[in-house]
């Protein structure tokens, strides 16, 4: 399902993608969904173990090992979505709108450019 929405494409695009990454934010926040609808509540350090008995490279991508979705790279991930504002991102790929925040009416929403 994600794939055909472009889940990780979108975040990626969002956030932008460092080269020396191993897994892309988009990548961690699929691993992340995947957890949650595990219904397996799991500090982010035991997170490579959840990861251990699912097959990542047909669920996320190729070539990549459960190491690399360590605390680090989720961390960063949930820092970057942070300060990108999670509502803009869902706005943007939910309406094909700019979110600015919210101000009680529609006009602060505008179509991007």
């Amino acid at each position: 399902m994600y794939r055909e929405i472009g889940l990780v494409e979108e975040i990626d695009r969002s956030l932008g993608v460092d080269p020396r990454q191993k897994v892309t934010c988009g990548e961690a926040v699929v691993a992340m969904v995947l957890n949650a609808l595990g219904l397996v509540d799991r500090p982010p350090y035991h997170f490579p173990e959840f990861l251990e008995t699912k097959p990542i490279e047909i669920l996320i991508r190729a070539e990549m090992n459960v190491e690399d979705f360590n605390n680090d790279v989720l961390g960063r991930t949930l820092d970057k979505l942070y300060r990108a504002c999670p509502e803009s991102i869902f706005a943007y790929r939910s309406f094909m709108i700019a979110y600015k925040g919210y101000g009680g009416d529609s006009s602060i929403m505008t179509p991007p450019r």
